[in-house]
């Protein structure tokens, strides 16, 4: 062991010595990987109904205590896109006292994938709906994911999941004694604008998909709405400002509407649907054509609303 904030192993793979090894309560079966600060095996669960499980080592520092807390804390969360934590405690091998940390059991993530190949946009669509619904949920909870980045972004089956071991409440988040990487936010870190302007063709393309839906979901309010919301929801992180802002007409048209148990006027959604189209179609983000349309069309939904409360 080393000392604060110094590698625990000069090198990730001397972790695995300790296969085959008891942490005190869970077997560490084979090892999956780490880094020189942590590492992590597969273990299992005895009589649990899912046994196979994964078990998380890192070394016991002064914020030991906080370290637990916070891992302690998220495992009371409960989100269909979030890793879930089974427990946490300390253990001790040869000598060194580590933390360990039990959670679900993911066949691979992102940062398995990334190196091989692009994202299809078909992926996108179904990855991004799933993690910002996740991070949605931590930050109606007061919560906050620590480091979003492919290799915390994980597959289980036909569902993807975020992990939970980097989640913490938002008043103890404290970006100056982090470790910085290419995932850190724009506001914390600069290349993190250069990773986000990498994925940008592809979220445009999980966009453009989404139009298409739309386009083709006329009459059929579930799928007008789910795509509306879904455009609203990231286009603008996308560089798509034009496009989210009309989209949030619509989206603030159809909510309004469901709260009013009223129809939707087909008139109304076809403009803001052609518009939202155009938008996203052309090459060019117009910001100060977008603010125009967006209000013309906002003027026209409350003229109509108007119109039908006398």
């Amino acid at each position: 062991m080393s000392v604060r904030g110094q590698p625990v192993m000069s090198n990730p793979e001397e972790w695995k010595k300790w296969e085959g090894r008891v942490d005190g309560k869970f077997p560490l079966r084979q090892w999956l990987g780490g880094s020189e600060q942590s590492a992590v095996f597969l273990t299992e669960r005895t009589g649990q109904p899912d046994p196979k499980v994964v078990i998380k080592l890192i070394v016991a520092e002064q914020d030991a205590d906080r370290q637990l807390a916070h891992w302690r804390a998220a495992a009371q969360l409960s989100h269909p896109h979030l890793m879930r934590i089974y427990e946490a405690g300390r253990c001790r091998l040869d000598g060194t006292p580590l933390l360990y940390l039990v959670m679900e059991y993911a066949e691979e993530d992102l940062s398995q994938i990334l190196p091989q190949r692009p994202l299809a946009p078909a992926e996108v669509t179904e990855l991004l709906p799933a993690l910002l619904d996740s991070l949605s949920y931590l930050h109606g909870k007061g919560f906050v994911h620590g480091r979003i980045k492919p290799s915390n972004v994980h597959a289980m089956g036909d569902e993807l999941k975020l992990s939970a071991d980097r989640i913490v409440s938002s008043a103890e988040l404290n970006p100056k004694t982090q470790r910085r990487d290419v995932y850190d936010a724009p506001e914390t870190a600069a290349k993190a604008q250069a990773a986000m302007e990498a994925a940008m063709p592809a979220m445009r393309a999980a966009i453009l998909q989404y139009v298409d839906d739309m386009e083709r979901a006329a009459g059929d309010s579930a799928k007008l709405f789910e795509a509306a919301h879904e455009i609203r929801g990231f286009a603008e992180t996308a560089g798509m400002i034009t496009t989210g802002r009309i989209a949030e007409v619509l989206c603030r048209y159809m909510d309004d509407l469901t709260r009013f148990n009223k129809p939707l006027d087909a008139t109304i959604v076809a403009l803001h649907v052609s518009a939202i189209a155009r938008a996203a179609r052309a090459e060019d983000d117009s910001v100060r054509t977008g603010q125009a349309v967006a209000a013309e069309l906002a003027a026209l939904v409350a003229r109509r609303l108007s119109e039908g409360e006398q």
